[in-house]
């Protein structure tokens, strides 16, 4: 009998485990660098994302800090993994630009939107741009919000 309790906790509490799961780019969003004069931190919450498909919006914009700016390309390509859809467009190695959608474990998604202009075609602007967002809405409703 104790084994079937142990069991049914242990069941219980995996979800639990994975909801609290962190993301690499939490720790680049963690405000460390909302002082920095080549990063542009700024967070959306509440009556702010009222009519938008979304209920948290986080964006941190680096420009001209190549150290910085390699962290969130490194932290946005370890969590590509945990992508249940993902789009992807890659220049070489490099990711140019990805849209993810991850699960949030019973609280709807969590998507990170992320583009390096380090890597476009034209001209090589030395910016990137991160954005994570959280949403109880249909993936394709937060798609439209970047195809206006």
């Amino acid at each position: 009998m104790k084994h079937y309790i142990l069991l049914l906790l242990a069941a219980l509490c995996f979800p639990i485990a994975l909801a609290a799961q962190e993301l690499r780019i939490d720790k680049v969003l963690d405000g460390r660098y909302r002082k920095n004069v080549h990063t542009t931190d700024v967070i959306y919450t509440g009556e702010h994302l009222s009519g938008m498909p979304i209920s948290y919006y986080h964006s941190l914009t680096v420009e001209d800090d190549e150290q910085i700016m390699e962290a969130v390309a490194r932290a946005v390509a370890a969590d590509e993994k945990y992508a249940l859809e993902k789009e992807i467009t890659r220049v070489g190695q490099h990711i140019f630009f990805c849209f993810f959608r991850i699960n949030n474990y019973g609280m709807g998604s969590r998507y990170i939107v992320f583009k390096d202009m380090r890597y476009a075609s034209s001209g090589k602007k030395q910016q990137q741009t991160l954005i994570y967002m959280e949403s109880t809405k249909n993936p394709e409703d937060v798609r439209k919000m970047f195809k206006k």
